[in-house]
C-alpha cells in the first residue's frame, strides 16, 4: 500500500473526485473522439492508395517530426481528462494541423498498438521455441521467434487490420465504457511517452517557454477598478485608475508593456503561476499532467 502510485492510478483518482454530470460529459466527448478516430482509421484501411500515401508520408518524416505528431495525438485526449478536472484548463494550440497529420498520428498510433499486441503473441510462442531447442525441429521454430516488423506497405496494413478486428471483437472493447478505457489507456501513455522525451526536452522546461501566440492573443483588455493601489508585479509601479490592462485569466492585472515581454519568455502569471498554453507540444502534456494530477497552481 505504499508504493507510489502509477500514472494509471493518478488518473483514476482524478476521475473518481469528478462530479456525476462532469463524468458524463467527459464520457461523451471520449466517445465521440474515439468514434472519429475510428472511422478515419477505418476510411485508411478500406483505401490501400490512401493507406499506402500516409504510410509513406511517415516514413518520409524525421523521428522528431514523428514523436511531435504521436505528442500532439495524445494531448488531444489528455486535454479532455485534464479540461474534467479543473474546466478552467485553457485550451491547448498544438493539436493535429490538418487531416494528413491527424491520418498520420492515428496510423502511427495504431501501428504502435498492433506491433505491441504482435509482440505480446509472440512472447507466448517464446516458451515453445525455447523448449523445442532441444528438439528436431529447430528450423522450423525460427520463424515463429522471428521479431521483425513488416516491412512493405500490405503487411503493415494487414497486422493493423487485424489488431483492429481483434480490439473490436473483445469484450473490454463493448459496453459504455469501451472509450473511456481506450482513452485512459491513451491518456497514461501521454505521460510515458514524456518521460522517455524527458532528457531531450528538460532544457526547455528549466529554462521555460512563451505563451503560444493564441493564448496570448485571447487575454482579456480590461479597467484597472482599482483606488491607486493596485501594482504590476512586473515594473513594480502603481496602476492608474481606470487604465486599460491585461487581465490574466487568474485576476491578475498587469500593465500590457510589461506582461507582453515577459509571456514572450514564460507562460506563466508573474504572480501566481497560473499557466497558459505554449506551442511546445511536450511542455503542454507536462501542463495537462500537473493540472490532472492535482499539482499544478492555476
Amino acid at each position: 500500500m505504499g508504493s507510489q502510485s502509477t500514472d494509471g492510478d493518478i488518473l483514476m483518482m482524478s476521475v473518481l473526485s469528478l462530479d456525476s454530470q462532469s463524468f458524463i460529459d467527459l464520457q461523451n466527448s471520449l466517445t465521440k473522439e474515439l468514434r472519429h478516430y475510428r472511422h478515419r482509421l477505418i476510411q485508411l484501411l478500406l483505401s490501400p492508395t490512401h493507406f499506402s500515401s500516409i504510410l509513406l508520408y511517415l516514413r518520409s518524416l524525421p523521428f522528431s517530426d514523428k514523436s511531435a505528431l504521436l505528442a500532439r495525438f495524445l494531448l488531444r485526449t489528455l486535454h479532455h481528462f485534464a479540461s474534467a478536472v479543473n474546466p478552467r484548463t485553457p485550451q491547448s494550440p498544438t493539436g493535429a494541423r490538418g487531416l494528413r497529420d491527424l491520418d498520420a498520428a492515428i496510423l502511427l498510433m495504431a501501428m504502435c498498438d498492433a506491433y505491441e499486441a504482435t509482440l505480446q503473441d509472440r512472447n507466448e510462442a517464446d516458451e515453445d521455441c525455447s523448449i523445442s531447442r532441444n528438439d528436431k525441429n529447430k528450423n522450423n521454430n525460427n520463424k515463429s521467434c522471428d521479431r521483425s516488423s513488416p516491412g512493405s506497405v500490405e503487411q503493415w496494413r494487414e497486422m493493423v487490420k487485424d489488431h483492429l478486428v481483434k480490439e473490436l471483437l473483445t469484450s473490454s472493447d463493448l459496453g459504455i465504457g469501451a472509450a473511456f478505457n481506450r482513452s485512459l489507456s491513451v491518456a497514461e501513455k501521454s505521460r510515458k511517452f514524456l518521460s522517455a522525451g524527458e532528457e531531450h526536452d528538460q532544457w526547455k522546461r528549466e529554462r521555460g517557454v512563451g505563451a503560444s501566440v493564441t493564448a496570448v492573443v485571447s487575454l482579456d483588455s480590461v479597467y484597472c477598478e482599482g483606488d491607486g493601489k493596485e501594482w504590476c508585479v512586473v515594473c513594480r509601479e502603481k496602476m492608474v485608475k481606470w487604465r486599460d490592462v491585461c487581465g490574466m485569466p487568474c485576476g491578475h492585472l498587469f500593465h500590457w508593456s510589461c506582461i507582453l515581454p515577459w509571456l514572450r519568455r514564460r507562460n506563466t502569471c508573474p504572480c501566481c503561476r497560473f499557466e497558459l498554453p505554449s506551442d511546445d507540444v511536450f511542455c503542454e502534456i507536462s501542463r495537462l499532467w500537473r493540472v490532472v494530477s492535482g499539482l499544478n497552481l492555476n
